[in-house]
């Protein structure tokens, strides 16, 4: 039996770290914003539960985290909320059952690459080092030579989606398969890719099937892998990964429902505090984001209390730790921070922010070649870590994990903060940074306390990952059965907020 304490400890940590990071990534948006919160849930993940076989694969799960909330960067939602702040029935309840089908596909393959990560045999983990080394070389030139540009102008120019991505996936993982250890890897990848291309080409290319037009429709492709992604756990019979999908789905399209809708009371004004939102000038679509990513982080949090209470068997470590270890450090400790960091300085180019050249150079090359020294500093660590001559990390798991989940929060507290140095001036801004402030103090305190806790998770007798007993419970079908009255709810509650269309409001039906 789990304590009192270690329970606690997992549902609090969990959610306000995807709290906090979802916000985060609302100022800097796109795949690589949500790479941060994905991170943050795995790790907060791995701390609360105390376990030592999940302790053991530390870079492999926050990689885990990070790819898989990465996917759902890629839709469009700004104008499905718009749907929501009108006055038209039908419109808002498009835009509700929009943004829960937005929320469950982002919430179910963030949960679902988790889930594998820790049950997934090491091998197959180690089989993931190549194919993704060679997909993030590739998409990286392509995108810097302008060749995704061009493809993009060239072909399905009036789409906006992301096809050449999702072709790039398919074509690396066909590549990938000649190397027979990245074989099962590959299959993976080819199959998210192919059931990324199979939604868009069915539901919006040849059916027409369009959620924002003229915005872009990565809502079909993320859907047509989604469905991919469940067939092939079902296939592959995972029923404890199939089971943390099905948790993520609910908790995602609950949450950002949820989320919109007490937005929707702050641009209102409705009630005391939504008037002391309209009044103060706060930014209620931080309300939004920072719900969604509490409620999501909640209901993952209670999949994984699941499979702990369960004694889900410890993976099968049939291998010793890979080169995925060494490549994951890479991405989390430079290459994610850079896919965010440098929006810093290329927003405040286009602010016109920027100062005088300083020897000749531009500003952006001095604040380049920072961001460049650092991270040789930074890799030169990870190689001596590796070597076991970094004695600043902990010895123990526990406090590996810890380390790194508060350096990654905190150097993203900072980097934020600075970015929105410039506008501290609105008291909107003011305070969205004093929460972030505030939330990442209290995962700080509850991470540093998961170490007064010395309770360890049993580990045998437990459950198979394959074990016919993962399936969706009572309360998983009651919240399926609920969507309706959800959104039927969030609609009446919305429009009787105000008496006309908000500002930014949109029409998705003539009337």
């Amino acid at each position: 039996m789990l304590s009192t304490s270690r329970v606690w400890l997992l549902v609090l940590l969990c959610s306000l770290a995807m709290s906090y990071g979802w916000g985060f990534r609302g100022d800097y948006g796109h795949e690589a914003g949500a790479m941060f919160p994905g991170c943050f849930l795995a790790l907060s993940v791995l701390i609360a539960s105390n376990r030592k076989d999940w302790l053991n694969r530390i870079t492999p799960v926050a990689l885990a985290g990070a790819i898989g909330w990465a996917f759902g960067g890629s839709m469009s939602y700004g104008k499905v909320i718009g749907y929501t702040a009108h006055s038209s029935v039908p419109d808002v309840v498009y835009g509700f059952a929009c943004l829960f089908l937005i929320g469950a596909l982002w919430g179910s393959i963030g949960a679902g690459c988790l889930g594998l990560s820790l049950t997934m045999k090491r091998s197959w983990l180690n089989q993931w080092a190549g194919p993704l080394f060679l997909l993030f070389c590739t998409l990286q030139l392509l995108d810097h030579t302008g060749t995704t540009e061009w493809l993009q102008e060239e072909y399905l120019k009036n789409w906006d989606v992301d096809w050449v991505a999702a072709c790039s996936g398919s074509i690396v993982a066909v590549v990938c398969m000649v190397v027979p250890v990245w074989r099962s890897a590959a299959g993976l990848m080819f199959t998210l890719s192919v059931g990324w291309l199979l939604g868009f080409f069915i539901l919006t290319y040849t059916l027409g099937i369009r959620m924002t037009p003229p915005r872009g429709d990565n809502w079909a492709g993320c859907l047509g892998l989604a469905i991919a992604f469940f067939i092939w756990l079902h296939v592959n019979r995972l029923r404890a990964v199939r089971y943390l999908f099905l948790v993520g789905l609910l908790s995602g399209g609950y949450g950002f429902a949820i989320g919109d809708g007490l937005n929707m009371m702050g641009r209102a004004g409705w009630g005391p505090i939504g008037e002391l939102a309209k009044s103060l000038k706060l930014d209620a679509w931080k309300w939004m984001e920072q719900s969604f990513g509490l409620i999501m982080g909640f209901g993952v949090a209670l999949g994984i209390l699941q499979m702990l209470r369960k004694r889900i068997q410890p993976p099968d470590e049939d291998a010793p730790a890979g080169s995925i270890h060494l490549i994951g450090l890479v991405f989390l400790l430079i290459i994610m921070p850079w896919l965010n960091f440098f929006k810093n300085v290329r927003r405040l180019a286009e602010n016109n922010q920027l100062g005088q050249p300083l020897f000749g150079m531009p500003q952006e090359f001095w604040y380049f070649l920072i961001g460049g020294l650092v991270s040789l500093v930074i890799l030169i660590a990870i190689l001596l870590y590796r070597r076991g001559k970094l004695l600043i990390i902990p010895s123990t798991a526990l406090g590996k994990a810890q380390w790194l989940l508060l350096f990654l929060m905190w150097i993203s507290v900072l980097a934020a903060f600075m970015q929105a140095m410039p506008h501290m001036n609105r008291t909107g801004t003011l305070w969205v940074h004093i929460t972030f402030w505030i939330t990442a103090s209290l995962v700080t305190l509850l991470t540093v306390c998961a170490s007064i806790t010395t309770e360890e998770t049993i580990l045998d007798p437990g459950n198979s990952a394959m074990d016919p007993s993962w399936r969706m419970g009572t309360w998983m079908w009651l919240l399926i059965a609920l969507v309706p009255f959800l959104i039927g709810i969030l609609t009446y509650g919305t429009i009787a907020m105000h008496d006309a269309p908000l500002p930014g409001s949109h029409l998705r039906f003539e009337k």
